[in-house]
């Protein structure tokens, strides 16, 4: 178990989290935490890095047919058709 302290930030308070409790959970430098308190506890849980759209929609289920195919009329320049 590691103990830290409460410290003021500004007009926060914050707490520093060893690097070795960072390291082995694979938390870097400006990755975001979720913050969840549950009864008498803080829970900090790393927010997924999306990578690519693979990873976006690996949990996706659904057929999407919400939308028809739109109609942008003629090409005007050198787009890609």
């Amino acid at each position: 178990m590691v103990t830290t302290t409460v410290k003021k930030w500004g007009n926060s308070n914050a707490i520093r989290l060893p690097s070795a409790t960072l390291n082995r959970l694979n938390i870097n430098e400006n990755d975001e935490l979720q913050i969840v308190t549950r009864d008498n506890e803080i829970v900090l849980i790393p927010k997924k890095q999306i990578n690519s759209i693979d990873e976006l929609f690996e949990n996706y289920t659904s057929d999407y047919f919400g939308v028809p195919e739109l109609d942008w009329g003629d090409h005007a320049g050198t787009e890609v058709w």
